[in-house]
């Protein structure tokens, strides 16, 4: 599971609403996506988490691309990328970036699958974990 990767536990409750509620430095809510995948039954399998223009304008920074683990290896997060890709067009974003901790291999490799250079590394610190992770 990504928590206990990224974190080393399983995620708290507000753990989960900082998914929502937290902002990178000099950004609103306006520029703030957090959107449920649905399957056709209406189960909530997935989440994303996306910030328009960071750090630049034009460039979203997508900061949670998470998949039930279920649901994953079918080719349902690269049709979420290809929507995804699409609707940010239409609001004027030129790219994406993401960041992939170190140890995460699927998720390097699935980012990478689609076309995405390594451009830095930085580290981050945790009061559980610290992480080199790959933008």
């Amino acid at each position: 599971m990504f928590g206990l990767l990224h974190d080393g536990v399983l995620p708290s409750k507000r753990e989960a609403l900082e998914i929502f509620n937290s902002l990178p430095p000099g950004k609103n809510y306006e520029d703030k996506f957090t959107l449920g995948i649905y399957k056709y039954t209406n189960e909530l399998v997935g989440i994303i988490d996306l910030v328009k223009d960071f750090s630049v304008k034009g460039e979203w920074m997508l900061g949670l691309l998470l998949i039930e683990p279920k649901e994953s290896g079918n080719g349902l997060g690269k049709l979420i990328h290809e929507a995804l890709i699409q609707w940010a067009t239409t609001l004027e974003s030129k790219s994406f970036r993401v960041g992939v901790i170190e140890d995460n291999f699927r998720g390097k490799k699935f980012w990478s699958d689609l076309g995405y250079k390594e451009i830095k590394e930085v580290t981050v610190v945790k009061p559980e974990m610290t992480h080199l992770v790959n933008v």
